[in-house]
C-alpha cells in the first residue's frame, strides 16, 4: 500500500511539473497569430487552475495578451486604458471619408482627430459607469440591442473581408460606360444646404443669414443634422438633376446663383439651401470614378445576397 502511495504522489508531481512546461511553451507560442491567442488563454488558464500559479503571473499574461489584441494604450480615463484598437471605431467616425485613407497608421492621424475620438470614447465610457452605477445593464431589453449590434458588427466585419470579390472590374467599366452616355448634354449643380429638424428653426437660421450674423458654412457646421455635409458646411458637392431629394432639386433648381432658399420642407425636413454654380455636367476620369462605382456596385451585390440568404433560410414566424 505504502508503495502505491508514493507512487501515486510522484506520479502527480510529475503531471504538475509537466503541467508547468506546458503552460511555458502555450506562453512561449502567444506572438504566433492572433487566432492562437484565444485557445492559448483558455488551455493557460486551464493548467493554471489545476497547479495553482500564483495570481500575479496569470495576471501578467492575460495583460500581454490584451497588448498583442489591442495595441499600446493612447489615452487614460479616469486611470481606465484606452488602446489603439478600441478607439479605431471612433476615428472611423470622425475623421471624413475623404480624408481617412491618407492616414496609414495611427502615428500619422492629427493630434485633432484623436482627441475627438477619445472624447467620444469617453462620453460612452462615463455613461457606461453610470448605468452600471443604477444597475440597470442586465437589463434584458439592453442585452437585446447589444446582441443587435454584436451581429451587425460580425455582419459588417463579415462583409467587409468578401466586399473585393463581389465586383469585376469588367462590371465597374461596363457600369462607367453607361454614366459617361447618360450624362451627354445634361447640367449639374453645386450645392449647399442646412438640415434642420422643425419649421421654427429653421426659420431663426435663416435670419441669422439675412442679417449676416454668421456665414452659412458656420451655421451648417453648428446646426445642421446632415452630418456627412455639416463637417463640409453643408457642401453637397456637384449634382446632376435627379440624383438627390426630387422636392429639393425642385426647389434649388429655380435658385438664383449665391442666394439663399427661404426654408422648405422634404421628407427629410427642413432645408435652407444655396446654389453656388452651374455648369455643363463633368465626366470624371474612370480611375477617379471606378471608387465610386465599386462601392455603389458592392452595395447592391449586399443587398442580393442577402435577399438570397433570406429566401434560402427556413424562416418562420410564430403566432403567441
Amino acid at each position: 500500500m505504502r508503495t502505491l502511495t508514493w507512487v501515486a504522489i510522484i506520479s502527480i508531481i510529475l503531471n504538475m511539473i509537466l503541467a508547468v512546461l506546458l503552460t511555458d511553451k502555450f506562453n512561449q507560442d502567444a506572438v504566433l497569430t492572433s487566432d492562437n491567442q484565444v485557445s492559448i488563454k483558455t488551455m493557460a488558464d486551464e493548467v493554471t487552475e489545476k497547479i495553482n500559479i500564483p495570481e500575479l503571473i496569470v495576471e501578467e499574461t492575460k495583460q500581454e495578451a490584451s497588448n498583442r489584441q489591442f495595441g499600446s494604450v493612447v489615452a487614460m480615463i479616469n486611470n481606465i486604458e484606452v488602446k489603439q484598437l478600441e478607439l479605431l471605431p471612433y476615428l472611423n467616425e470622425v475623421i471624413p471619408a475623404d480624408q481617412i485613407d491618407q492616414f496609414k497608421s495611427f502615428e500619422t492621424i492629427p493630434e485633432a482627430f484623436k482627441k475627438s475620438a477619445v472624447d467620444s470614447y469617453a462620453v460612452d465610457l462615463l455613461f457606461e459607469n453610470l448605468a452600471i452605477d443604477k444597475r440597470i445593464v442586465n437589463n434584458d431589453r439592453l442585452q437585446a440591442l447589444l446582441n443587435k449590434n454584436r451581429r451587425r458588427s460580425i455582419r459588417t466585419a463579415y462583409l467587409s473581408t468578401i466586399s473585393s470579390t463581389l465586383v469585376s472590374e469588367d462590371q465597374i467599366k461596363i457600369k462607367y460606360d453607361k454614366l459617361v452616355k447618360s450624362l451627354v448634354g445634361k447640367k449639374e449643380y453645386h450645392a449647399r444646404h442646412i438640415l434642420l429638424a422643425s419649421e421654427k428653426e429653421a426659420n431663426i437660421i435663416s435670419k441669422a443669414l439675412s442679417k449676416k450674423e454668421r456665414s452659412f458654412e458656420e451655421l451648417a457646421q453648428l446646426f445642421s443634422l446632415d452630418e456627412s455635409t455639416a463637417y463640409k458646411g453643408g457642401d453637397l458637392g456637384y449634382q446632376v438633376m435627379g440624383q438627390l431629394n426630387p422636392k429639393f432639386e425642385q426647389i434649388v433648381s429655380k435658385l438664383k446663383l449665391n442666394t439663399y432658399s427661404k426654408p422648405f420642407k422634404t421628407d427629410l425636413g427642413w432645408h435652407i439651401a444655396i446654389v453656388n454654380n452651374r455648369r455643363d455636367a463633368e465626366i470624371m476620369p474612370y480611375e477617379q470614378a471606378k471608387t465610386v462605382i465599386r462601392n455603389n456596385l458592392q452595395q447592391q451585390a449586399i443587398k442580393t445576397l442577402a435577399k438570397r440568404l433570406i429566401e434560402d433560410a427556413n424562416i418562420k414566424l410564430i403566432k403567441l
